[in-house]
């Protein structure tokens, strides 16, 4: 069964203990582009690094203290908002790309999350992009610190993925295959209000 690394469970359980008192219950955080960034890199002619971030999208993670491995973290992001060097993102949102029009959100809801050594651990779910879904793992590690002086996880995440295989095949004696995701956020001990997807 799939483990959470003990670092990142007492963590979330002092979180979940803050916000909720002495009652061990699932306990929701949210979060969005006021507490996290989503951002990706690539390459152009495998030299010219591109980098480029998503500007709106809304997260739900739930943890239940009484099993810390059932741990579940959802993602959804408005591809639409986009932002990326050169004056990219027009072209990202064609249909060539992302199809903004007729896909507007990409999606990643996790399945399991393990322990490595120290503070670090995986997430295993999966991403949802242009209607087409893969399996997707994220590396992630964990620190603790305060934001507006209350106790906090800064957490970061790392992925990559093949553009191709979510049926982004423009541009390929151009632009690189492979994309670099990188998702860093903040939890706050008190959960915030449930917002609009």
């Amino acid at each position: 069964m799939a483990r959470i690394s003990a670092s990142l469970c007492w963590a979330i359980l002092a979180l979940a203990f803050s916000a909720t008192g002495a009652a061990a219950r699932p306990v929701d955080y949210y979060v969005n582009q006021d507490t996290a960034t989503i951002a990706f890199s690539t390459h152009v002619a495998n030299v010219v690094p591109i980098d480029g971030t998503f500007r709106h999208f809304n997260g739900h993670i739930q943890f239940d203290p009484e099993k810390p491995s059932a741990i579940r973290i959802d993602v959804v992001v408005d591809d639409g908002r986009i932002e990326v060097a050169f004056g990219g993102a027009p072209t990202l949102r064609s249909a060539s790309y992302f199809d903004h029009a007729h896909y507007p959100t990409i999606k990643f809801s996790s399945d399991s999350v393990r322990q490595l050594p120290g503070d670090h651990f995986t997430i295993a779910g999966n991403l949802t992009i242009r209607d087409v879904t893969r399996p997707q793992l994220l590396m992630g590690v964990l620190s603790r610190t305060k934001v507006g002086g209350v106790s906090a996880m800064h957490l970061v995440f790392h992925g990559q993925l093949d553009r191709t295989d979510f049926g982004l095949v423009a541009d390929r004696s151009v632009i690189a295959d492979k994309v670099t995701l990188t998702i860093t956020t903040n939890l706050r001990a008190l959960p915030a209000l449930t917002p609009e997807f």
